[in-house]
């Protein structure tokens, strides 16, 4: 409408093009200059009076519309810097819900040996400990305590019968001094054979103990020197057994699946691997695809709303060259109103399509932060 079209061109409607392209015949402007060319037909039939000389005998070259090229330019730019479906496809990623269960199982089964293994080291202890209960029955418990205790007993009657005994001594005879020997001898053969070897036993049992309550080490310690100890006694704990007393036992927040080789983070790795949406997506694409505003920052609603159409070679008095001229001069002035009318119906599109443009870029403002938020969840 403002630049016209080629000398060459037999016609110069106004085409109705795709946003940013300008027909074959277009005679743009390069550097603020072009050649003359045929203005463009306006919407009463007539051709642009700026493109003709006043007297309407010779072409002159067309107003030049920086300002469009400018904002075709700056549209190009941000129609190349927006993401292509491709990317946007890129960062559809997604969760099956479906598989984290079948997922779990994965990591679980990968732990099965450790789980056999494990079982295998605590099995003999509970084999052990099964049978000492079989062996033990509550009856032979309260026979051997019976036995343990029974002569303390006969010792009890035996000194209640002496001194009851000897009130009766004159009529009973010295029945209660054979009491008092008898308990005396019977106490003697349960000190003698029951309570100073139990005495020596437990010693004997004690004072080891004593300096292995010293290497046994407390709650946060490490357990290497028992460990050594036991090495070079002979007997080599099962590794489990260390993991299950470092990582358990002496632990502050002891974990019994250690045992097992099985720890939170652990499962935690492997869920998170079966997952890890950052290896299919890359944090530089995703910001270079979701950053809207470096994207569409060429773009100036600004630049768009300044369009005049005084800049475009609209005059609404006669020249000098034909005021004298009433007829040509009046087809002048209608003919520039018509183009001042056709410029401004155009601005207004122009304005309308750039607020369009502003609306979208808010959306996808909104939609890339959500997507933001979405690919962080995930």
């Amino acid at each position: 409408l403002v630049e016209g079209c080629d000398a060459s061109a037999q016609d110069c409607i106004v085409p109705v093009v795709l946003p940013g392209q300008l027909p074959d015949k277009a005679n743009p402007c390069v550097g603020g200059s072009h050649p003359a060319g045929q203005g463009a037909q306006l919407s009463n039939g007539n051709e642009n009076p700026a493109c003709r000389n006043p007297e309407g005998t010779a072409a002159i070259q067309c107003p030049c519309c920086t300002a469009c090229q400018d904002i075709i330019a700056d549209i190009e730019v941000v129609q190349a810097a927006l993401p292509s479906m491709e990317d946007l496809n890129d960062l559809n990623q997604s969760i099956d819900v479906g598989l984290i269960d079948s997922t779990i199982d994965e990591a679980m089964g990968d732990w099965d040996s450790s789980l056999t293994d494990f079982e295998d080291q605590v099995e003999p202890v509970e084999d052990f400990v099964t049978e000492a209960k079989g062996a033990v029955t509550a009856e032979q418990v309260d026979g051997i305590a019976a036995g343990l205790f029974l002569l303390t007993w006969i010792v009890l009657i035996c000194v209640i019968a002496a001194i009851l005994l000897s009130v009766w001594r004159s009529k009973l005879g010295d029945l209660g001094g054979w009491c008092w020997w008898g308990g005396f001898i019977i106490c003697v053969i349960y000190i003698i054979f029951i309570v100073a070897p139990m005495f020596g036993w437990m010693t004997a049992i004690a004072l080891p103990m004593e300096s292995v309550c010293g290497i046994l080490p407390a709650q946060g310690e490490n357990s290497d020197d028992l460990f050594r100890l036991l090495e070079a006694s002979g007997s080599t704990p099962p590794n489990e057994v260390k993991v299950l007393i470092n990582e358990c036992v002496l632990a502050s927040d002891g974990y019994i699946w250690s045992s097992a080789n099985v720890t939170r983070q652990s499962l935690s790795n492997e869920l998170n691997g079966a997952f890890n949406v950052s290896e299919n997506i890359a944090n530089i694409d995703v910001d270079s695809t979701l950053d809207v505003s470096a994207q569409t920052a060429d773009f100036n609603q600004t630049e768009v709303n300044a369009l005049t159409p005084t800049t475009y070679g609209v005059s609404v008095s006669c020249p000098q060259s034909i005021a004298s001229q009433s007829a040509r001069c009046g087809q002048y002035i209608v003919d520039m109103n018509v183009y001042a009318s056709d410029l401004n119906a155009s601005i207004s599109r122009a304005k309308a399509a750039a607020a369009g443009v502003a609306a979208v870029i808010a959306d996808l403002e909104r939609v890339a932060a959500d997507t933001q938020v979405s690919i962080d969840q995930i």
